[in-house]
């Protein structure tokens, strides 16, 4: 049964290849949940140089049939990766519709519900520095058919990088 299985898996890889479905997620969006999608943009931020980061969640009801209804999406940061503590930064819910700002570092924030179609929370930080770096978490939740509460979320690294790494990559380049 083992080896049936594995055959399959293996089979449905091999036909994702060959359509030309890429299975790596790029480096500025990382989907360690299916349903949820975070990235970045750009992938990391540049101290001294970067003038603007964002960061993005989406997320489509229809992908996950088990959700019958999204009641909030909340885009959170902790400072580790390796035992993260994540403080929420910003959140949109269904009631009012609105995305709420709750933290003074960012200073844009928009999304929208969508229990149709793909809902959004999106935050912008302008002028970011090194304190603004970390895992962020985008967590998705709502309710079944039958009223339980389900949650999905995705995580995605915000890395800083300093002017000198960039320009010794640019040379290591060449």
């Amino acid at each position: 049964m083992l080896i049936i299985s594995v055959g399959l898996c293996v089979l449905y890889l091999a036909s994702q290849v060959h359509a030309g479905v890429d299975l790596i997620p790029s480096d500025d969006e990382q989907l360690l949940n299916t349903k949820v999608h975070v990235n970045v943009s750009p992938p990391y931020i540049i101290i001294g140089l970067a003038t603007e980061v964002t960061v993005q969640c989406t997320f489509r009801r229809d992908e996950l049939l088990s959700m019958s209804s999204i009641v909030s999406l909340v885009i959170a940061r902790a400072n580790q990766t390796d035992q993260p503590l994540f403080h929420d930064l910003v959140s949109i819910d269904d009631v009012d519709g609105h995305a709420h700002n709750l933290s003074q570092d960012i200073k844009v924030v928009s999304g929208s519900i969508d229990n149709n179609g793909e809902s959004t929370l999106q935050l912008k930080f302008r002028y970011p520095d090194s304190n603004l770096t970390g895992l962020f978490k985008c967590v998705v939740s709502g309710f079944d058919q039958i009223g339980k509460p389900v949650t999905e979320d995705a995580f995605i690294d915000v890395l800083p990088t300093s002017v000198t790494d960039l320009f010794e990559f640019i040379q290591t380049a060449k």
